[in-house]
């Protein structure tokens, strides 16, 4: 059997107090990929300098945001 404090860990979370974000999947990181009319062939050679990364807005740059179920304690 598990202890009183066990069965008050949040599920959502497992107990960490943090999910990992929805927006940028933990990663950090939202990736922009500009859509182009051109075929794959035309584009290839300059296909990395058209990719962009910015900061996730959701989690700040840290991959996890405060689970909503506990408020961020871990427990329920």
């Amino acid at each position: 059997m598990g202890s009183a404090e066990e069965k008050k860990k949040c599920p959502h979370c497992n107990g960490e107090g943090k999910i990992t974000c929805e927006s940028c999947h933990g990663s950090g990181e939202i990736r922009y990929e500009p859509f182009l009319p051109l075929m794959p062939w035309q584009i290839f050679p300059y296909f990395k300098t058209l990719i962009s990364f910015e900061t996730c807005g959701q989690c700040g740059g840290l991959g996890t945001v405060e689970c909503q179920q506990c408020n961020g304690t871990g427990r329920i």
